[in-house]
């Protein structure tokens, strides 16, 4: 069982300290997770501390947040490759976001393809790409909505189908394929998530 299968309820659960049958480092990734979305969707209606979308440090804080006790990289670039050119690469990713005039959630997902190409952190890359597709669409919309959608469920049981086309889309230097099978992942769970809802 990992944390993408885990319904809100056991998340919570989690965080709460209230369901032990999963290893110590499951445990803590998703007490980790549940905190950084807590970060990013919940904490600024009482702290006033927004987490911005376009900022590169902010990015870092939260991969921090997520990472922290399961990697010592936590918070920083990866060491394999120069950190000024990777964080060149993420600033001119987040300039191109904040002046685009693209459709919100195209934009959102092409940031989403464009970190998984530049794969900014040695561990939890995959991870912020997601969620920074997810920050964007509701720091804009400034609704909730968007962050009970299940699409990371949605995502995780088309992990196989996603990596593929992550690599279709590199082989061709283009990013349309990707675009595509993320919008229909959130159609697919906003359907899902009208059908729950009408239960």
């Amino acid at each position: 069982m990992t944390g993408g299968d885990l319904t809100l309820e056991q998340v919570t659960d989690v965080a709460n300290g209230e369901y032990v049958d999963l290893a110590p480092t499951e445990i803590l990734a998703i007490k980790n997770a549940y905190e950084a979305y807590g970060q990013l969707y919940f904490h600024h209606y009482i702290t006033r501390k927004v987490i911005d979308p376009f900022s590169v440090q902010h990015m870092q804080y939260i991969h921090h947040v997520f990472m922290k006790g399961l990697s010592k990289q936590a918070g920083l670039f990866r060491s394999d490759a120069p950190a000024e050119k990777t964080r060149r690469s993420v600033g001119d990713l987040a300039d191109w976001a904040r002046e685009s005039r693209e459709g919100l959630l195209i934009k959102a997902c092409v940031v989403h393809y464009e970190l998984m190409s530049i794969m900014p952190f040695g561990e939890g890359s995959e991870y912020v790409a997601r969620l920074w597709q997810m920050c964007l669409v509701h720091q804009e919309k400034g609704d909730f909505v968007h962050v009970y959608v299940p699409v990371m469920r949605v995502l995780s049981q088309r992990r196989q189908e996603y990596h593929d086309i992550l690599a279709i889309a590199d082989k061709a230097a283009g990013r349309t394929r990707f675009v595509e099978f993320m919008l229909q992942v959130i159609l697919d769970a906003m359907a899902e998530y009208e059908r729950d809802s009408s239960l």
